[in-house]
């Protein structure tokens, strides 16, 4: 895998940082566009300098973070740590439940912890552009805090190590939050100037203070793209965030930010949002487990979201971003047995996390898994197939039953998703804007949804004459609709969403495997092409408002960089496809799982399985030399 991925390697880039408040010295302005970072991931003290002060960061431990280049590797003893790269690395090396038990047993304390991932953070965003606010003054207050609790707590004897962690199972822990998610004193600007504008939060959100009950402490704020709409991420506030595998491909999004920063080693656990893949997109682009939990087993108060009135009909939701399943669902079960969300929002459903039932080894029952690796929409790349074939095969071998299954009508299914999206119009998407340029990869969409009939009309037809028939068609959903025409779509929603689990049903069927994405991480610029064809296998999941998660199982191998469509076709996507899977060779590859509303710990219990089953070990270069 490392020469593989070596051969990609990271290529110059230059990326257009916009802030709507500050003007930038020409020299700092140049190293924040103009990185270049070979494949042992050298950074430069120069960049990272410019980082910091992009970032507005004021802390004195901040400050005198310069880390000198030493060889191909960045020095990272003396550079204000205080720590070794010895421990740096240990540090890294560790899971979330590991290192909240190290602090627990004082084996590091918090406040090193934090240190280091702020070191590591800082270094990721110098290559992937992935931060959009840190919180390091604060972060390492509150760790500071935390050590001197965690003191006094065990030499009064009152509380053991284990009840410190039964009551916070991720004491001490850095976490990572999507740009939109409320923390206090920081912006939640979805990618948005005038949500920029608008000022720092107050408080923390209802989320964020169930974050930080659970004993982990946020300490930086990820990219997201303009509006949280797009599965590649970029904004004029902030820029573009690269894939710390290849600079050359997108990480994903709307959580791109998060699966960039966690997947190059800058956070070890983080908290996104989905609503059409996007924790999952990030996770099987960027080598990461992710669980996207029923939408109403976790609070959407303190989530901020441009007005949409499709959020009402597919829910988005939020949830963990990670290395292993086992981090993400500590993250997920923790915030969900904190019992503070259901307590202060009445929309969220008070059902505890079971972890017995997610347990393998519990001795519960085996459900029965249906599978596909083609869902007659959009063909999954030769990769995605092997995949597929890996993750039965575990499942297999741990003594499941996997059946093979077509699931019906994905077109339906796909056409109403996009339908529900533009219903308004794109009215609540212009109005968020508050009059701010789109970026390109939303201006198809954009002109469809608003287009007069008559000139959709004749769109269509042309697209049609030309063989572009599926372009056409999503063309012809995309317009608005009224109040009572809303209403048919949802009901029609819900009748797919029924007859979808009455075949399961029929099929005897408890959960379901699927590719992680139609192919691998896109070139730079071409989510307007390939969705939402290729993402068919994530937005088809949330049209049912059900449970699901992504795991990685491989990487593209030389032989898996054709991609098998038409030779021949002015299909924007089939262009795309090609592109992504040509030079591929080396990035990750994950599949999905989902199951039955409410029926998450199902989901994890398979994925946990497949996880075990088929042993990835492959991280990206940026994360190899930490």
């Amino acid at each position: 895998m490392s020469t593989s991925v070596a051969q990609v390697g990271f290529q110059d880039r230059q990326m257009q940082v916009q802030m709507q408040t500050q003007t930038l010295d020409a020299d700092t302005a140049h190293n924040l566009t103009h990185h270049s970072f070979g494949v042992t991931a050298k950074a430069s003290s120069t960049a990272i300098v410019a980082t910091l002060k992009w970032l507005r960061i004021t802390s004195s431990f901040a400050l005198a973070f310069e880390p000198q280049v030493d060889g191909d590797h960045v020095c990272k003893d003396e550079a204000g740590t205080g720590l070794s790269a010895e421990v740096i690395s240990k540090i890294a090396a560790a899971s979330a439940q590991e290192l909240a038990r190290a602090i627990v047993t004082r084996s590091y304390s918090a406040e090193e912890v934090m240190k280091a991932y702020v070191f590591l953070a800082l270094r990721a965003h110098a290559a992937t552009n992935c931060l959009t606010a840190s919180m390091f003054d604060d972060a390492l207050e509150e760790a500071r805090m935390a050590d001197e609790v965690l003191d006094k707590l065990l030499a009064s004897g009152l509380s053991s190590e284990d009840d410190v962690l039964a009551e916070k199972p991720l004491f001490g822990v850095p976490i990572s939050l999507k740009d939109q998610i409320v923390v206090r004193g920081t912006r939640a600007t979805c990618g948005l100037k005038a949500f920029y504008l608008a000022g720092p939060s107050d408080d923390d959100g209802l989320l964020t203070q169930a974050i930080r009950a659970i004993g982990a402490i946020p300490f930086v704020k990820t990219n997201v793209p303009q509006s949280l709409i797009s599965s590649e991420t970029t904004n004029h506030l902030f820029g573009t965030t690269v894939n710390p595998w290849n600079s050359a491909r997108t990480p994903g999004g709307s959580s791109g930010g998060e699966g960039a920063l966690i997947g190059a080693g800058g956070s070890i656990v983080g908290i996104g949002t989905d609503i059409g893949g996007s924790l999952r997109i990030p996770a099987t682009f960027n080598g990461l487990a992710t669980i996207k939990p029923t939408p109403a087993r976790v609070t959407r108060r303190g989530v901020v979201k441009p007005a949409t009135a499709a959020q009402s009909y597919i829910q988005p939701v939020a949830g963990p971003l990670a290395r292993t399943v086992g981090d993400a669902e500590a993250l997920l079960a923790a915030i969900i047995n904190s019992g503070i969300m259901a307590a202060h929002d009445v929309t969220t459903v008070p059902l505890p996390y079971d972890m017995t039932r997610a347990d393998p080894e519990a001795g519960n029952a085996k459900p029965v898994i249906g599978y596909y690796d083609d869902d007659g929409y959009f063909p999954a790349s030769a990769a995605y197939k092997r995949a597929v074939a890996m993750a039965v095969a575990a499942l297999e071998r741990a003594g499941y039953t996997v059946v093979p299954f077509q699931p019906p009508a994905i077109d339906t299914a796909i056409n109403l998703w996009c339908s529900i999206l533009v219903a308004d119009g794109m009215d609540g998407f212009v109005e968020a804007a508050g009059g701010e340029t789109f970026i390109k990869q939303y201006l198809l969409m954009m002109a469809s949804a608003r287009a007069p009939a008559a000139v959709r009309g004749v769109a269509r037809a042309l697209m049609w004459a030309l063989g572009m028939r599926r372009t056409a068609e999503l063309a012809g959903t995309a317009h608005p609709r009224t109040v009572i025409e809303s209403e048919k779509l949802e009901a029609q929603r819900a009748a797919y969403v029924h007859a979808f689990y009455d075949s399961w049903a029929v099929a005897g069927i408890d959960a379901m495997l699927c590719p992680g994405f139609g192919v691998a991480p896109f070139v730079l610029g071409d989510s307007a092409k390939l969705n939402p064809s290729a993402a068919s296998y994530t937005m088809f999941i949330n049209l049912l408002n059900t449970a699901a998660g992504t795991v990685p199982v491989t990487v593209v191998d030389v032989d898996e960089q054709i991609y098998q469509g038409p030779v021949f076709s002015l299909e924007p996507f089939h262009s795309a496809a090609r592109a992504a899977t040509a030079s591929s060779v080396g990035l990750p590859i994950g599949v999905q799982v989902y199951g039955k509303p409410f029926d998450d710990e199902t989901v994890v219990r398979v994925l946990k399985d497949i996880e075990a089953g088929v042993g990835f070990t492959a991280v990206s270069p940026l994360r190899a030399t930490i």
